[in-house]
């Protein structure tokens, strides 16, 4: 540890920013703290307190959203020492579409989880009833699988829906090739990696007003507060980005600007002229 310059803790929150600032303390090395959503939303009780003292004595604490900066500060951190620094994407797997055929495909990609507002979608069912010509997929598993088939089933949808399951990483730019538009109901997200990853392709997001989703979707008339109109309002956006003219044309600028905000080489600028100064 001591031949360590930095210490840099990941998934910041309990057990290990703290940890990163006992070693500090210890060994007399800045440290740095990255939150990225549930580190920071879950945490409460001596954790937190014992977090909100690592929190204050590092160099900086990094957020992936503004959103889950103001909910740190809100559990009563200063916010004196905090950077945003939104996660990037990997332009060299995700590109634009090399296809502009729309093929009326709309996808969730996620856990099938509650949290993740799986049981949510229902959607497919309200954008059924808009047109039925739509195919849907789902990429990702959980303990809501079983349920989510019997209302799909209950809507006649079964044999209109991909089940892709688990994919590996690498094999989701190929997965979401064909998709027209991206569902995401969540409710609780840091940003939404998935929404800048079908961003950089041209596929552009609908989905719940939490967290750091607003911030990823990038436009006010994609993200709808959870209630009981949601599924309905998700609906129908998806329904009017689907037809909309412009679509092949927006496509391009939603990819120019994940390029633009979301690049790994301009967060690690943002990072490294923070370890730079605290080595000073």
């Amino acid at each position: 540890m001591n031949e360590s310059d930095i210490i840099h803790a990941h998934w910041g929150g309990f057990p290990h920013g703290y940890i990163a600032y006992l070693l500090s303390e210890k060994y007399n090395i800045p440290y740095f703290i990255t939150f990225h959503g549930t580190d920071i939303n879950k945490l409460q009780g001596i954790d937190q307190n014992k977090l909100l003292i690592a929190m204050e004595n590092a160099k900086k604490c990094f957020f992936v959203s503004n959103s889950l900066l103001k909910i740190a500060i809100k559990k009563g951190y200063s916010g004196r020492n905090a950077i945003v620094t939104y996660n990037g994407v990997d332009r060299s797997k995700f590109n634009l579409k090399t296809t502009n055929e729309k093929s009326k495909v709309i996808a969730y990609v996620g856990a099938l989880k509650n949290i993740k507002g799986a049981d949510l979608l229902q959607n497919f069912g309200e954008i059924n009833k808009l047109d039925s010509s739509i195919n849907f997929k789902i990429i990702g598993d959980g303990p809501l699988k079983s349920e989510i088939l019997e209302e799909l089933k209950k809507n006649n949808l079964l044999s209109r829906v991909e089940f892709a399951g688990n994919v590996k990483p690498d094999m989701v730019p190929r997965c979401l090739e064909e998709v027209s538009v991206l569902v995401v109901p969540s409710r609780m997200e840091g940003l939404g990696m998935v929404i800048l990853e079908a961003n950089a392709m041209g596929i552009p997001a609908v989905g719940s007003d939490v967290g750091g989703i607003p911030e990823a979707v990038g436009v006010s008339d994609n993200v709808f507060s959870i209630n009981n109109n949601f599924p309905t309002k998700v609906a129908k956006r998806v329904i009017e980005l689907i037809n909309d003219p412009n679509y092949n044309l927006n496509a391009i600028k939603l990819s120019n600007r994940i390029s633009m905000n979301f690049t790994w080489e301009e967060i690690c600028k943002l990072e490294r002229k923070a370890y730079e100064a605290a080595k000073l």
